[in-house]
This record gives C-alpha cells, sequence and structure tokens, in this order.
C-alpha cells in the first residue's frame, strides 16, 4: 500500500447540477462524529491525468480503478482526541479528523488532523502522524507536527475562472529514532493552487454534475536534523494535485483527488469518496384545523444544528405533494430543525412554522423549534408533523422598513436537485446580499407574532398594514440569536419607520441604527431570563449566570460539539432573581467547544463555551 504523506481534505457542502461553471464552498466540514470513506487506488500509473478548459467537460473514471483500500475518516471535535496527540496549536482547532485504513490495518497508516475553519478558508494547523517509520528508520517516540506555518487547503470559495492562490507552509515534529536518537523532522510545503475547468465526472460510486476541477502544483522540503541541529538528509519533491469538487451532502467537497508525484503525467495516488451514513426526515404539513393537509408547492426547509459555524446550516429544500407531505431523503445523520413556509397566496397570513411549535403566543422563530435527532437511532425519521400557525390579519396602514447586512459570506438559499449515486442531492448557494430572511413583528408583552415578511434580493424589507400596539422586531436565522432588537408603539393612523436596519454577524444580529428615532435599542432575552458565562474561554472553571425577571421553569443542559447531552446543570422552577452555577473539570473534562442551552418559560438562549 501506498505511504500516506497526504493531509487530507474533508469538508461539507451540498450538491447540485450546473450549466456553467460552479462556486465551490470549501470550508464546510462534516458535523462532529459522522464519517466519510474513501476508495484508494493502490494501483500505479492506471489513472490518466485530467484536462481542464472553459468549456463543460466529461472526466470518466467509472472503470479505472483497479486495487483499491477504503479508508475511513471520522470527523471529532479536538477535545474529543487524546491529549497526547493535540500539538500546541491545536487549541486554536475547530476540527480534527481521524484517519484509519479499515483494510490491511496491521500495515495502514494512520492520522490525526488538526483544523482550523473561518470565513477566510480551510486550514491545517497540526497532525498527528502514527506511522511506525520515518524514512525507513524505526520511530522510537511520537510526537505531533506543529504547524508553525498554518496550510491553507481551499479557500472560502474557489470557481472557473479564478486567480491563482499561492501558499507556504511549515511544519515540525521533534521525535527519537534508531540509529539517530532525537531528531527534528521540518518540511516546507510551497503550493499554487488553480482552477483548471469545470464538469461531469464519473467514479465507481457514480455520475456527478457541477463538479469543479482544481490543480495544485506543490514543491516539498523535507529536513531532518540531530539533536545538534545538524542536517542529516534532505529531500526534494515536486508534485502535482488535481481534486474534483462539488458541494454535496455525503461529507466531503472533494469527490476525487488524483496525485502525480513523478510529473509524468501518470497517477501514483488517487482515491474516490464513498457515501456513507445516510437517513431520511418526513412528514406531513396540515393547516392550521390540524386536520386538513397543505396542497402542493408549500416549501420545506432543512437546518441542519450544531454545524461548523453559530448558524445553522441550510442543507435543503423541498416541497409538499398534494397530500401536503414532505420528504429529505439521502441526508447526513445529525441534528436537525424542520420549517414549513407556505405558500401566502394560498394561505393568506400564515406564518413560517417550525415542528414543535405549538405555544399559541410563540414569536415562531427557530427558538421555538424541536430538534430532530438522526445520529441516535441511525435511522429514518418519519411523523415529523408540522401544524402551521397564522397571525390575525392587520389592516391599520403603515410604512415600516429596514434591511439586512451581514459581515460575512452568508449561506442561506438551498435548492433540491436530482444527483450521483440514484440519491438526491442538494444545492447550498452563498450570497452577500441577505435575502430570503423571514423578519416578524412580535407583539408586546408576551405576545405572538404579529406579522411576517421576507427581505427581497437586496436584503430589504418593507410592512404595511400593521395594528396599533407595541412590538419588537426578531431576524429569524436559525442557530444565531438576537442581541438586541427594535421596540416601538404603532397608534391608530398613518406611522413611519424607515430605519429597523440589522446586521448579522457570526455569532448573534445586532441592531444598526441605534440613533434610530423614536426607537430604543433593548435585549430581546430581557422578557423572562438572561444568561452569560464568565470566563469563556476557560482552562479551569467558569461561572454560567442566570438572571430571571419572572418566576420560571428553569432547564438548564450541557452538550458537546456532537450534540450529546453531557449533563443537567439545573431542572426546577425558580423564583425571579439571580443565580450563579460553576462549571468545572468534573463536568468538562477535556478541551473543546461545548453548548449551554437553557429553557425558561418557553424561551430558549444556547451560549457556546470553550475550553482551553
Amino acid at each position: 500500500m501506498k505511504k500516506f504523506y497526504t493531509f487530507v481534505l474533508a469538508s461539507i457542502t451540498t450538491a447540485t447540477s450546473f450549466a456553467q461553471a460552479p462556486t465551490i464552498y470549501g470550508t464546510f466540514l462534516p458535523v462532529n462524529g459522522t464519517q466519510v470513506k474513501e476508495v484508494w487506488d493502490t494501483t500505479t500509473n492506471i489513472l490518466p491525468m485530467p484536462v481542464g478548459g472553459s468549456t463543460a467537460k466529461t472526466w470518466d473514471y467509472s472503470t479505472n480503478f483497479q486495487s483499491s483500500d477504503t479508508f475511513t475518516l471520522v470527523t471529532k471535535s479536538p477535545g474529543l482526541v487524546a491529549t497526547a496527540k493535540i500539538p500546541n496549536s491545536g487549541k486554536d482547532a475547530t476540527n480534527s479528523v481521524f484517519v484509519r485504513a479499515v483494510q490491511k490495518a496491521a500495515t495502514a497508516d494512520s492520522l490525526v488532523l488538526f483544523y482550523k475553519l473561518n470565513y477566510d478558508g480551510f486550514y491545517t494547523i497540526g497532525a498527528h502522524d502514527e506511522k511506525t517509520s520515518v524514512y525507513g528508520f524505526k520511530k522510537l517516540t511520537n510526537k505531533p507536527y506543529e504547524f508553525t506555518k498554518p496550510e491553507l487547503v481551499v479557500p472560502f470559495e474557489m470557481t472557473y475562472p479564478q486567480t491563482s492562490v499561492i501558499d507556504t507552509m511549515r511544519a515540525q515534529s521533534t521525535m527519537d529514532v534508531s540509529v539517530f536518537g532525537t531528531v527534528t523532522h521540518v518540511i516546507v510545503r510551497m503550493k499554487t493552487m488553480s482552477s483548471e475547468g469545470f464538469g461531469t465526472l464519473k467514479t465507481p460510486a457514480g455520475t456527478f454534475t457541477g463538479v469543479l476541477l482544481t490543480k495544485e502544483i506543490v514543491t516539498e522540503y523535507d529536513t531532518v536534523y540531530n539533536a545538534s541541529n545538524v542536517k542529516l538528509f534532505s529531500f526534494t519533491s515536486t508534485l502535482t494535485r488535481y481534486s474534483f469538487l462539488r458541494n454535496n451532502s455525503f461529507a466531503s467537497t472533494v469527490l476525487m483527488f488524483i496525485q502525480d508525484s513523478d510529473n509524468d503525467n501518470k497517477s501514483n495516488m488517487a482515491w474516490y469518496t464513498l457515501p456513507v451514513e445516510f437517513g431520511s426526515i418526513s412528514g406531513t404539513a396540515y393547516d392550521s384545523s390540524g386536520t386538513a393537509t397543505l396542497g402542493a408547492g408549500n416549501e420545506v426547509w432543512l437546518y441542519r444544528e450544531f454545524s461548523n459555524f453559530t448558524k445553522n446550516d441550510a442543507l435543503a429544500k423541498t416541497k409538499t405533494d398534494a397530500s401536503g407531505k414532505y420528504k429529505f431523503d439521502s441526508i447526513p445523520y445529525g441534528y436537525y430543525r424542520v420549517a414549513v413556509r407556505p405558500d401566502s397566496l394560498q394561505y393568506p397570513n400564515s406564518l413560517t412554522t417550525y415542528f414543535g411549535d405549538t405555544a399559541a403566543n410563540s414569536a415562531a422563530t427557530w427558538l421555538d423549534a424541536d430538534t430532530i435527532n438522526t445520529i441516535g437511532c441511525k435511522c429514518n425519521v418519519t411523523g415529523k408533523d408540522i401544524t402551521i400557525k397564522y397571525h390575525a390579519p392587520q389592516n391599520n396602514p403603515v410604512t415600516i422598513s429596514g434591511s439586512i447586512t451581514t459581515t460575512f459570506p452568508f449561506v442561506n438559499l438551498p435548492q433540491k436537485k436530482s444527483g450521483g449515486s440514484g440519491k438526491n442531492d442538494f444545492s447550498v448557494m452563498a450570497t452577500n446580499d441577505v435575502k430570503g430572511i423571514d423578519i416578524i413583528i412580535k407583539k408586546k408583552p408576551n405576545g405572538g407574532a404579529s406579522l411576517e415578511v421576507t427581505t427581497d434580493q437586496n436584503g430589504v424589507f418593507g410592512v404595511g398594514n400593521l395594528n396599533p400596539g407595541n412590538y419588537d422586531v426578531v431576524v429569524d436565522v436559525p442557530g444565531l440569536e438576537m442581541a438586541g432588537t427594535y421596540s416601538f408603539t404603532i397608534p391608530a393612523g398613518t406611522t413611519t419607520i424607515t430605519c429597523l436596519d440589522f446586521t448579522i454577524n457570526p455569532d448573534s444580529i445586532n441592531p444598526s441604527h441605534p440613533s434610530c428615532l423614536p426607537l430604543a435599542v433593548k435585549e430581546l432575552n430581557s422578557s423572562a431570563a438572561t444568561m452569560s458565562v464568565y470566563p469563556n474561554p476557560y482552562s479551569t472553571n467558569t461561572q454560567i449566570s442566570l438572571q430571571l425577571t419572572e418566576k420560571a421553569n428553569v432547564v438548564m443542559e450541557l452538550y458537546n460539539c456532537l450534540g450529546q447531552k453531557i449533563s443537567t446543570i439545573e431542572n426546577m422552577m425558580k423564583p425571579a432573581g439571580s443565580y450563579m452555577y460553576q462549571v468545572g473539570n468534573d463536568q468538562i473534562k477535556a478541551s473543546g467547544i461545548y453548548f449551554i442551552r437553557m429553557t425558561a418559560n418557553g424561551e430558549y438562549k444556547t451560549l457556546k463555551v470553550i475550553k482551553e
């Protein structure tokens, strides 16, 4: 079997077909706790190198893989990987991937990779190589590789044509080996990344459209020094790598990879991705009576919770059939929310309604939803029925408007397509124009949704009728809580308010026009409860502060990045007042990212806490 020297990209988005060059978003990893398989070709010089160009191509490798070996890549929270394997830079990692061959296990290479994910791109920042030798010398100790300069694996987005990206990385590890004793292995890798073409890819796993071909020209310098920092030997290699990228639903944007290490236009390493761990979610959408079903053509959205960013992934969109039924098929196991967006022409005054939202006076947002778990059962989940909600007719004429802007690339608009392997794949498109966002006008005090509008292609929304009363504005983006909102009063007669502007940040939604008078910015959560955590990040202990403005049934739970509940911190009726809770090593033992979820009288709040 070939030696495994390549640090592997494993990222997730969703799939589609394109009539033109696609844009690939490379920063979405598999949800922690899931896995993807790669089938490696172990026969050299079999696969031809791909050819790109400015017109759509078809690359057919469906019969080229001759001798294969299957690797499993398991994505974990960095805190769940053994502490001894975490390099110093691992404290900054957002994810780790464990790579293990499931065949030929006795001689298989294994690797733990540490990644940092942000809106600039996807970086490798550390690795623990479990091979038992280096350049033929037996390892006596095995320590992690520290990336003193992280490696850019892929930018946030790539398309064709695109300006080439140049990157240099440096990694080193100190280890004890036979013959030489303590040595330091230094790797410097310089590469140029470019997009080469687009089209259709055929592999043994199926036929895939909307594929982007990328190319890397890599020069690598490997040097080994002894304990006195004297160079023992060094190697220089130049190789060419091709990756076939596609926004897809089975846990990796990389559909296929080919490497030519001899620059003879022949492969010496290649693999393709094998889809694994699929399930489905289905149910029926009902009208407000709970007996009559919705008709055909009503949108149903699927959001994935505990994704790599605070905002839930808008993973898929489908439509109800003539009987009101919906189904999301071939989706990775995970934690999900489902929402129905009824056709406003067929169902005037209807609200976007989430599964599990049954409270009479809810704001009809993601915070009112129940989570659907397909990881625990690893099964097809059925019976997730949704009865849509309505708001009262609004007849008082007003002129109210605002806008939504974002400080980061915003992915919000999935479209269901037919894709490879005979399964339903899903596309997801990113845009800086924050369109398609639900804006809810919520009645005060403790009232439900009085009106719902949606932002247009420019992120602008408007309200033409709203009955007299006191209101808050709620921006509904699953996973993102509001740091504040606008409160205002509508008297009888015409009222004009034109500055209800919000900015969506990676971790929250904020009013961006606080001087908009006669409005006042206030904390949205102040009606029942507020919660904060300090210090955060922390190393040994942190403290949760809870303030209740009224008597409330409080449920406070601690979750890890896999969505698994670690403990219940609180679960009882509490009078109004201030409360403090300590979280220490007895509850959170390993470093990593965790979530504290609190429910108080139907209001939800989730905070991310990081243990270093």
